[in-house]
């Protein structure tokens, strides 16, 4: 009996704490959406149909790092964002170019049951027909999973990671709408 019970926690916790389990990011969990419904943020007449990405693509993922988000993720999910809310140019290239790179992503300590990582973007929107920097600035937001998303701790740590990058967008897309 002491042996059925002491297996059965044992694979429990392997479960648990085995990363190879873990899901590859995509772009599509980072953009912002409720319920797989695109969220549409508040506008600005401004950039509607003028914004080009500075570059475009996937990164390659370390092994080591599953949960961490690379930036070519942030860009196809930032592309999605931009296109979701009418700001990514339709023409080869937008007035406005905008670069953005992940600065950090960091597990905030937990006790491995809900997880909070905190991610901080470098964004810059570059006025092309003048070379003025209209927006630039580093966003530092936070993202959780709790237990109740999946009882995989290396899922956990993906979900939180993916939630704080997403968070970010947000708080990109929302700046953008209040630019003068």
């Amino acid at each position: 009996m002491k042996h059925r019970i002491l297996s059965f926690l044992l694979i429990a916790l392997s479960t648990m704490l085995l990363p190879a389990c873990t899901q590859i990011h995509t772009h599509e969990n980072i953009t912002p959406k409720i319920n797989a419904r695109v969220i549409r943020l508040p506008t600005s007449e401004k950039f509607q149909n003028a914004i080009s990405l500075a570059k475009k693509g996937k990164e390659g993922i370390h092994p080591l790092y599953l949960t961490e988000v690379t930036n070519g993720e942030l860009l196809l999910a930032l592309e999605d964002s931009l296109i979701n809310n009418g700001y990514l140019s339709q023409a080869t290239e937008g007035r406005y170019l905008l670069n953005a790179k992940i600065i950090d992503q960091i597990k905030l300590p937990s006790l491995g049951i809900n997880f909070t990582y905190e991610s901080t973007i470098k964004y810059n929107l570059i006025d092309k027909t003048n070379g003025s920097i209209v927006y630039e600035n580093k966003i530092t937001t936070s993202g959780k999973s709790e237990f109740s998303d999946t009882i995989v701790g290396a899922e956990r740590m993906r979900i939180a990671n993916e939630n704080s990058v997403k968070n970010n967008i947000k708080t990109f897309m929302r700046a953008l709408a209040h630019i003068e």
